[in-house]
């Protein structure tokens, strides 16, 4: 899965890590216990550089990455079941935005040596490596809610979260389609297309499947 479908080792991730989280609570209900399994499986993952496999560089479907990826699907999953019960949420936006700035400053600067590449197993710092993503998502997380509760000016955006998956999975093929033709080969153009245009197949596919769907059931006999 490289080049335009390397965007693909995510799925294959996503649903191994599914399964191990929910193995995970299915089987223990001690939650520290839960957290403690996932950290341990963290800390294994950062043991080795690569996990090979036969004459491969890597195990099939990135399989040795759900070592690292349970961790963070843990947290987001307890995260999301008790995030209407976090309270001063204002307060706590403004901190992991602070908190970020200072993380881009001091990468700029280069006083931070971090870096975090999943599919390739490339985590600089292991320690930092547990928390940046999770303070990254969980501010983007209560910015996107804060965003939709006010809604007015910012509805416009909402597309662009009903439909990430179509971005996520389409967005590298439209950046290399645009970069073969030279008038388009500018990232300005490439950024634009690249949210765009998914979110336009998406939302055409889903009209589709809607009036598919009414035409079926309008031509369905009644009882």
């Amino acid at each position: 899965m490289n080049h335009d479908l390397s965007i693909f080792w995510f799925m294959t991730v996503y649903i191994l890590t599914v399964i191990a989280v929910e193995l995970i609570i299915t089987w223990v209900k001690s939650i520290p216990a839960q957290f403690f399994i996932a950290l341990t499986l963290y800390m294994t993952g950062m043991t080795y550089k690569h996990m090979e496999f036969f004459q491969y560089k890597y195990l099939p479907w990135d399989a040795d990455i759900v070592l690292l990826t349970t961790l963070y699907m843990l947290c987001g999953y307890y995260g999301f079941k008790y995030y209407d019960k976090i309270p001063h949420k204002n307060y706590l936006i403004v901190a992991t935005m602070a908190i970020y700035a200072v993380l881009i400053i001091a990468k700029y600067r280069g006083i931070l040596r971090f870096s975090l590449y999943l599919k390739s197993h490339n985590i600089a710092n292991s320690f930092l490596g547990l928390f940046i993503p999770l303070i990254v998502c969980f501010m983007i997380f209560m910015v996107s809610d804060w965003l939709m509760k006010i809604g007015g000016i910012f509805r416009w955006l909402l597309p662009f979260g009903w439909y990430s998956s179509a971005i996520m999975y389409m967005h590298k093929l439209i950046l290399d389609s645009f970069a073969i033709v030279p008038v388009l080969n500018h990232w300005e153009i490439q950024w634009v297309a690249g949210l765009i245009i998914p979110v336009l197949i998406a939302m055409t596919y889903r009209k589709f499947r809607v009036a598919r769907a009414i035409r079926r059931e309008a031509n369905t006999p009644g009882p």
